[in-house]
């Protein structure tokens, strides 16, 4: 008898385990299943998150380079950026879209909201609220909702170095379409070039030809006007001051390449730190002839060592378009990036237009050809536009 109420008991106490246990599993079951609808919906979000980053990333930064075509261009980029990345403002009312204009303090990296014509930057806020929840509407949950923000700022972002190498020939006394002589619509160009550049870029300027009477056969070269520095004016005062013909009649340009890169070379106060890292430097050289002297050829050759022959170095003879080869390779080897611009149908050659940097991306060329003509002036200020807007290319900063 025993015996058989032991067997009962061990029976009815296995019985409420095994019911315990499915009550523990069902638990189980239920937590598993809500950790899996939070998983993949984490997924989903996390996903959705990094596609809108990228999208507004790129519209910022793409429709920040429409800032020289108006504001209407840019708020168009904008949309039509976000479009291709895959988010439609126009076909998704549940995104909802907010670009701004302002300025961009970089030593504060603070931005601040301005109108359109005060502002050197673009800032982008996109907030999605259509992400339809997979396993979460057993919580109630129907859509999820993400958000970006990304901020450009033009010229505000990299320092910049820029070094203008200008013809000072008695050629740029011949007149344009306008009356103006080349010399004077060159001066308003470049002045309006150097004027816009921004509080963390330097300028420095070149000119030729000039008689250097301290070298010996090769007296014909370029000269140094003014050296890299915060400061723009002292810059612009000298460009508007130029006179055809001020110092030689001659055209040596590759003695006006090689005073480019002195200046370049002959920095007084180098940057250090950050900025060393980010600096981009430029030159552009303007001409408006075809050389008629040489400069000599830098040694040892024309890589970025390349230096002015010294005295027992030089020959007797040198090729004037070879000399602009070789001095704009010496440029192009130490990273700068050269812009060439020839002015008139006499200034275009293919030398010239080889000495300029290849294109990259975002700049499909380096080389600007203005004709003779109609509205040559006008090419003219749009060339150093063009110019102008690489040296204020914008950066994603935020």
């Amino acid at each position: 008898m025993k015996s058989w109420k032991l067997i009962q008991h061990c029976q009815q106490n296995g019985e409420e385990r095994r019911g315990a246990i499915l009550v523990l599993a069902a638990a189980l079951l239920v937590l598993i299943f809500i950790f899996t609808a939070f998983t993949t919906d984490v997924g989903l979000i996390t996903l959705d998150q990094t596609r809108l980053q990228v999208a507004v990333d790129s519209a910022t930064l793409g429709a920040s380079m429409d800032f020289p075509d108006g504001e209407a261009a840019v708020l168009a980029s904008v949309d039509e950026m976000l479009r291709l990345n895959g988010f439609d403002p126009a076909g998704n009312p549940e995104l909802q879209v907010t670009p701004q204009f302002g300025n961009w303090d970089d030593s504060l990296m603070e931005f601040v909201p301005s109108s359109f014509d005060a502002s050197n930057a673009l800032r982008v806020q996109v907030t999605n609220t259509s992400i339809p929840a997979q396993f979460g509407t057993v919580m109630g949950r129907q859509h999820y909702t993400t958000r970006a923000e990304a901020i450009a700022s033009r010229g505000g972002g990299v320092p910049r170095d820029v070094v203008l190498v200008l013809d000072a020939s008695l050629s740029m006394q011949a007149r344009m379409s306008n009356g103006l002589t080349r010399m004077e619509n060159t001066q308003a160009a470049a002045a309006r070039l150097v004027d816009a550049l921004g509080s963390r870029d330097r300028v420095g300027l070149s000119i030729f030809s000039w008689k250097d009477r301290n070298r010996w056969r090769h007296e014909l070269t370029g000269v140094t006007e003014q050296k890299l520095h915060f400061n723009h004016q002292p810059t612009t005062n000298r460009i508007r001051e130029l006179k055809p013909g001020e110092y030689e009649i001659y055209t040596n340009i590759g003695g006006g390449l090689r005073a480019g890169l002195e200046v370049f070379l002959d920095d007084m106060d180098p940057r250090t730190g950050r900025e060393a890292e980010e600096l981009e430097q430029i030159m552009i050289l303007l001409s408006d002839g075809q050389p008629n002297r040489a400069e000599p050829y830098p040694v040892p050759d024309d890589g970025p060592n390349g230096m002015v022959p010294r005295l027992w170095e030089m020959r007797w003879f040198y090729d004037e378009y070879e000399s602009i080869r070789r001095w704009a390779n010496t440029i192009k080897a130490r990273g700068i990036k050269l812009f060439v611009i020839t002015v008139s149908d006499e200034a275009y050659s293919h030398v010239m237009q080889q000495a300029a940097s290849p294109p990259e991306e975002g700049q499909d060329t380096f080389f600007y050809h203005v004709s003779n003509g109609p509205d040559d002036y006008l090419e003219l200020l749009r060339t150093f536009e063009e110019i102008g807007n690489y040296t204020r290319k914008p950066k994603l900063v935020k």
